[in-house]
């Protein structure tokens, strides 16, 4: 099977593959994007887009993988990570929307983003350790465009299941799975230096 991407993805693969694309301080925070930390809950500050008011959706968060890598010596040296695009994402402040409930599943499109960083990780891992051989061909531009499909499926399913956060019991639910994989991934959470 053959994934299409949209020239927008592809535009962001583009720009996430520039190893000076970002510079982040040790909190994981610029003025423009925040990077995922456990201990590092999404505000409703930190949505700083400007609504789309004719959307039918009260907020939207734009998260994205932050992946850099280099092959030396027939090994694979990486970075990923998953990022929060403050000026990208927004919501329509009013009674219903201001709620942690409401903020907790757009925490869970930034979580699921650190899940598919993680899964990628592990993808990438063996060969950083040099468990298999890189070659000249190796399509690392193939194994991410596969997870960044990957988490766009994974956030259309979630929002789905969870009808964008109004079916209470499967958000329950999602939290609870997004809780386990993020547990499971733990061991690939640090960061891999270039």
């Amino acid at each position: 099977m053959k994934i299409k991407l949209t020239p927008y993805i592809t535009i962001v693969i583009i720009i996430l593959l520039s190893p000076s694309c970002i510079t982040i301080n040790n909190k994981g925070i610029t003025k423009e994007i925040i990077t995922w930390k456990e201990t590092r809950k999404l505000k409703w500050t930190d949505f700083a887009g400007y609504p789309n008011e004719s959307s039918l959706y009260e907020a939207v968060a734009s998260v994205k993988l932050n992946v850099n890598y280099k092959i030396e010596k027939q090994k694979l040296k990486f970075r990923v990570f998953a990022m929060f695009s403050k000026k990208e994402s927004w919501y329509k402040s009013t009674p219903f929307n201001d709620t942690e409930y409401h903020l907790n599943h757009e925490q869970k499109h930034f979580d699921l983003g650190e899940v598919v960083a993680l899964e990628l990780k592990n993808e990438l891992f063996s060969y950083s350790l040099g468990k298999k051989e890189v070659l000249n061909e190796f399509p690392v531009e193939k194994i991410i465009d596969e997870y960044l499909a990957k988490l766009r499926v994974i956030e259309k399913q979630y929002d789905s299941e969870t009808n964008h956060s109004l079916d209470y019991i499967n958000q329950i639910k999602w939290d609870s799975i997004i809780y386990r994989k993020l547990d499971s991934l733990s061991q690939y959470g640090a960061s891999y230096s270039l």
